[in-house]
C-alpha cells in the first residue's frame, strides 16, 4: 500500500469521535492591565484584581466499549486465514461500522480530516471547471506546478491539499491522497495539469474510498496483514476491500462540480463527509445480505 511505519490501530478504550472534533477552546479572559514600571502615583492605591474563579474544562467523551473491534477483528482475520473473502470481509466491515466506529454517521465524524481535505480538492476542481487549470492552481496557491516532474507534482499536491502530518488522522489523510495520485500516475496520466474537473472529482472519490481502507487497516487490519502472508494474498485483500468501498463511492461527487453554480467551502466538506456516511452505512448492510 505505500504506507509507513506499522501502527498497531486504535485501543478500544479510544473515544469513538475525539473531543476535539467538536466545539471551540472556551474564551480567556483579558490580562490585567500593566502597571507602570514606578509603580501607581502616590495618591493612588493599587487596585486589587478581582480574583477569577477557574475556567471548566470541557467535558470528555464517553470511554468506548473496549471489545467494539473484537468481532469485526476477528471475521477479519477469518477473512485472512481461511478464505472466503467476500462473505467473512462483509461480516468484518458490517461489525466495524455498526459497533467499532458506533455507525456510520459518527464513522464519518472520524473522517473529519479526510473531508477536509475532500472537500478543498472539490473546491479546486470547480475552480478548474470555471476558470481553468492555470488560474485555479494560482488561486490555490500551487502554481508552480507548471512544469514539475510526476514525482515533485505527486509531493506538492500532497502538501497542498493535506494537513502536514502528525496523529494518525493526518497520516491516513495524506497516504489515502499521496496513493491516489500515484495510482493515476501508474494508469497513465502525464500532466495533471491536463485533467478536466470531472477527472479530479474522480480522483477524490478514489481518495474518499483509500482513506476509508486504510482506517480500517488502521482499526482492526494490522495484525491480520502481517505475519507470513504472501503478497498474493494481502494483494486480494486489499482488492477486495478496495472494491466494496469504491463500489459505494463511485459516482457520488458529480454532481458536486457538474453544475455552473460555485458551491462554498462548507457545501463541498458537507458533500464529502456525506459521502463518507454513505460508505459507512453500505459497510454496515453487508451483514444483512
Amino acid at each position: 500500500m505505500g504506507t509507513s511505519a506499522k501502527n498497531r490501530g486504535q485501543s478500544s478504550a479510544t473515544p469513538l469521535v475525539p473531543s476535539w472534533l467538536d466545539g471551540a477552546a472556551p474564551d480567556l479572559p483579558p490580562p490585567p492591565a500593566a502597571t507602570p514600571e514606578n509603580g501607581p502615583p502616590a495618591d493612588q492605591s493599587t487596585p486589587q484584581t478581582p480574583s477569577l474563579p477557574p475556567l471548566p474544562l470541557p467535558a470528555l467523551p464517553p470511554i468506548a466499549d473496549k471489545d467494539r473491534f473484537r468481532p469485526a477483528r476477528i471475521a477479519f482475520n477469518r477473512a485472512v486465514r481461511h478464505g472466503n473473502l467476500r462473505e467473512n470481509l462483509g461480516r468484518s466491515l458490517a461489525a466495524y461500522s455498526r459497533r467499532g466506529v458506533g455507525g456510520s454517521r459518527t464513522g464519518a465524524r472520524r473522517m473529519a480530516n479526510s473531508s477536509g481535505s475532500a472537500g478543498q480538492i472539490l473546491g479546486f476542481a470547480q475552480a478548474v471547471r470555471d476558470v481553468g487549470f492555470p488560474q485555479a492552481a494560482d488561486e490555490f496557491g500551487i502554481g508552480d506546478l507548471t512544469g514539475r516532474p510526476l514525482g515533485e507534482a505527486v509531493s506538492r499536491l500532497t502538501e497542498a491539499f493535506c494537513q502536514p502530518g502528525g496523529s494518525i488522522d493526518e497520516a491516513i489523510t495524506r497516504a489515502a491522497w499521496n496513493e491516489t495520485l500515484l495510482l493515476a500516475v501508474e494508469q497513465g496520466v502525464e500532466d495533471f495539469e491536463a485533467l478536466t474537473a470531472q477527472e479530479w472529482a474522480s480522483l477524490v472519490e478514489i481518495f474518499i474510498a483509500r482513506s476509508i481502507e486504510f482506517r480500517v487497516y488502521n482499526d482492526i487490519g494490522n495484525d491480520a496483514l502481517g505475519g507470513t502472508l504472501t503478497v498474493e494474498q494481502i494483494d486480494a485483500i486489499q482488492a477486495d476491500l478496495h472494491d466494496l468501498i469504491f463500489g459505494e463511492v463511485k459516482g457520488k461527487l458529480t454532481p458536486a462540480i457538474s453544475g455552473r453554480d460555485r458551491l462554498s467551502n462548507r457545501a463541498l466538506r458537507d458533500t464529502a463527509e456525506t459521502t463518507y456516511e454513505l460508505a459507512f452505512a453500505y459497510l454496515e448492510a453487508l451483514g444483512e445480505e
